[in-house]
């Protein structure tokens, strides 16, 4: 539950935010999470970000932070979505597209013409998974430990954000109830 500091380090985020569209966009998306029971956690390190994590669940959904001209960072876990505007497919493709890299190529396996891109043990290579195709035809499966960076965000996204992390919550709240059976 929500306590007066959480409250401070949301309040310190919006002040951080330069433009009242990101300060909207921040308010709207942290009152959702504070509702769902996710609390926000100071990152350590450079800069400036919150990670949401919803302590029951034990399960982390976004992260939310100040970038570039002081504007709105926002990462999250959206694999439980398949529908999804392009904006998500883009942040999705940047987050396949770094297993092509050199830095990346050791951590892919290529089972029957998939790549598969997941050590955790936590997403069973599929069901927790983010699944992205290439216009040519490679389809990735990706670890869905990691938040998903989105990028250009507006007050017009909103409804699709929230629809999207209420739909990760309800497969985090159904896997949570599988694995306690």
């Amino acid at each position: 539950m929500a306590n007066q500091k959480h409250y401070e380090l949301i309040s310190e985020l919006n002040s951080l935010l330069g433009n009242d569209e990101d300060k909207l966009i921040c308010k709207q998306i942290t009152e959702f999470l504070l509702g769902l029971g996710y609390i926000p956690k100071k990152q350590k390190g450079k800069g400036f970000a919150l990670d949401f994590k919803n302590n029951k669940l034990n399960e982390k959904i976004a992260k939310l932070g100040i970038g570039n001209n002081n504007c709105l960072n926002a990462s999250m876990k959206f694999y439980a979505s398949d529908n999804y505007s392009q904006k998500f497919k883009e942040g999705l493709q940047g987050y396949c597209d770094w297993l092509f890299t050199d830095a990346g190529k050791k951590y892919v396996n290529e089972i029957d013409g998939k790549y598969i891109s997941c050590g955790c043990g936590k997403c069973n290579g599929f069901d927790g998974a983010y699944k992205y195709e290439y216009p040519d035809g490679k389809f990735v499966i990706r670890c869905g430990k990691e938040l998903v960076r989105v990028r250009n965000l507006t007050v017009g996204d909103i409804g699709e954000i929230i629809r999207i992390l209420e739909a990760q919550h309800n497969f985090f709240i159904k896997n949570a109830s599988a694995s306690s059976r």
